[in-house]
C-alpha cells in the first residue's frame, strides 16, 4: 500500500451545485461587462465546461522489507476532497 486517498462515491450532486455556482457566477461576469460596454447581452452561443474531482492522497505507505517490521503504524491525517466546475460561456450580443 503506497497511500490512502478518500473520496465520495457519488459525486454527482456535488458537480451538479457545482456547476450551477459555475454559470451563475459566469452569467454574473458577463453581465458586468456588458454594463460596462453599454451592451446588452443576448443568448448563450457557445458553452464549454471542464470538471473533475480531485482526492488528494493524505498519508503515504512506509517501504517494506525488515524495516517496516520495526516501524510504528503510519498516521492518517484529515484530508480534503475538492470538486471543481469551469464554464465558459460566449454570449450574442446586442
Amino acid at each position: 500500500v503506497s497511500g490512502v486517498n478518500f473520496t465520495v462515491q457519488d459525486p454527482t450532486s456535488l458537480v451538479a451545485s457545482a456547476r450551477d455556482a459555475a454559470l451563475a457566477n459566469a452569467k454574473s461576469k458577463a453581465e458586468q461587462m456588458a454594463g460596462q460596454l453599454q451592451v446588452t447581452l443576448g443568448k448563450p452561443i457557445l458553452v464549454t465546461e471542464t470538471s473533475g474531482d480531485y482526492p488528494l492522497t493524505v498519508a503515504r505507505g512506509m517501504g517494506g522489507g525488515a524495516v517496516a517490521e520495526q516501524a510504528a503504524a503510519p498516521s492518517i491525517s484529515a484530508g480534503s476532497f475538492a470538486v471543481s466546475v469551469s464554464v465558459q460561456i460566449v454570449y450574442e450580443i446586442r
